[in-house]
């Protein structure tokens, strides 16, 4: 796409809400429909010469590549882009995707030939499956981070060498350059070894990638675990307050690998909420008087333990999470008990008030070391000692405001320093624990 190249502004644009996903046609950089085609590569929509010099830092990157990429090998090979670690540039490639048929399999499969690009199976491979834009407050996608039975949209999977933190890994260069070119800003996260981005269209099985899923790739790689990154458009909630101040309370394998904090104050869209589903409020932030409702991230990059992972907790283990949803309710059969969804396989977990005000990490941070460190306490000793009516009852009232606070006071500065951090140990055993 050349530079001095234009595209005609339509008349009277059309916002859609992202409530849906929007069609392949809007504008990649403020979601107007209809847009017109990138006239190099035909890959890209813009609704304006405004936008599309907007995105011409990013966009040239690729954009004279597909416009003289060669044909397609065979049908079973599909455009894909491979980002190496010793080069600044990115390149678009033809990869072989082979539907697999097994006896004993219940469906096909798909093989992704990635091994002259990442290496041979060992040590093994990691996918990264976004579905949503947080920069643009765009959904592409549901239902394949979370490994739903139905999926809608497509999701830009991202291939890499699943222990990169680990195996000496040096660091990528072209993603490193691309995020710069694309959002002027430098990625919070380190990415380390080569990596592979396909379109996933259903459970692995894929379609050619298009320089749009670039632009959403390129926004979400700077905004992971950066934790001021709003939104760059306009808003299209009509009205509607997009933006609060939520909190990431983050599992033990994000603590352990990335040495990331407990608690991490993040900005959370209403496009964000929308993305996650409904999530949970938790019973102990009820008792104390402030709705909590929890999210589990879908990212899901802790869901299977990274290679040579030799803790004594899986990374996904999230105890903060759990304590805080211990039922409550004395007269409930699972009393003193998280639910199985929330005591397995939890990973990051985001936290927004339901009344949505902001919240603070201190907040949560209290909350969780009172259910945790407290209250847990109490409920296996009630529970030890035969769980009568009217002794859980009488925890459940210990519940309060005025008595956390006070719990949080006397820990002292140093431990409560330590536990937002999250370097305090972590304790096994007990009902919410994992």
């Amino acid at each position: 796409m050349a530079k001095s190249e234009g595209i005609a502004p339509t008349t009277e644009p059309r916002h859609r809400p992202v409530d849906n996903f929007e069609p392949e046609d809007c504008c990649v950089m403020c979601h107007t429909t209809p847009g017109r085609r990138c006239k190099r590569c035909r890959s890209t929509y813009y609704c304006s010469q405004v936008c599309q010099r907007s995105d011409y830092r990013s966009h040239q990157h690729l954009c004279r590549q597909l416009a003289t990429a060669p044909s397609r090998p065979s049908p079973e090979h599909k455009r894909a882009i491979f980002f190496p670690v010793d080069t600044d540039q990115p390149r678009l490639i033809w990869i072989p995707c082979r539907r697999q048929y097994d006896d004993d399999d219940l469906g096909p499969w798909t093989k992704v030939d990635h091994h002259p690009y990442l290496g041979p199976d060992q040590p093994p491979k990691g996918t990264m499956r976004i579905e949503h834009n947080p920069v643009r407050s765009r959904n592409l996608g549901s239902g394949f981070a979370a490994w739903a039975p139905y999926k809608q949209g497509h999701c830009i999977s991202v291939l890499h060498r699943d222990a990169y933190l680990r195996d000496g890994s040096p660091t990528n260069r072209s993603i490193s350059a691309s995020v710069r070119a694309s959002c002027t800003s430098t990625p919070a996260h380190e990415y380390r070894g080569p990596m592979i981005a396909l379109r996933e269209i259903h459970h692995e099985d894929y379609d050619d990638i298009t320089l749009a899923d670039f632009r959403h790739l390129m926004d979400y790689l700077v905004s992971y675990r950066n934790t001021h990154i709003r939104e760059s458009v306009p808003d299209l909630h009509h009205g509607a307050n997009t933006t609060v101040r939520g909190v990431k309370i983050c599992c033990y394998g994000e603590v352990k690998l990335h040495g990331s904090e407990a608690f991490v104050g993040v900005d959370v869209t209403r496009a964000n909420r929308i993305a996650l589903g409904e999530g949970s409020i938790s019973p102990i932030s009820v008792c104390l008087g402030m709705p909590i409702r929890f999210w589990k991230d879908r990212d899901g990059e802790f869901y299977r333990d990274p290679a040579g992972w030799e803790e004594n907790m899986t990374a996904d283990s999230n105890p903060n999470v759990a304590s805080m949803m211990v039922e409550t309710d004395p007269s409930s059969e699972s009393w003193g008990w998280a639910s199985l969804y929330w005591n397995s396989e939890i990973g990051n977990v985001w936290a927004v008030r339901e009344d949505g005000r902001d919240l603070s990490v201190d907040d949560v941070a209290m909350m969780c070391c009172f259910a945790r460190r407290k209250m847990q306490r109490m409920f296996e000793d009630v529970m030890e000692s035969g769980s009568r009516l009217e002794d859980r009852r009488r925890i459940v009232e210990l519940i309060t405001w005025e008595n956390m606070v006070a719990y949080w006071e006397e820990a002292g500065g140093d431990t409560r320093e330590r536990y937002k951090r999250g370097r305090a140990p972590y304790r096994q055993g007990g009902t919410a624990t994992l």
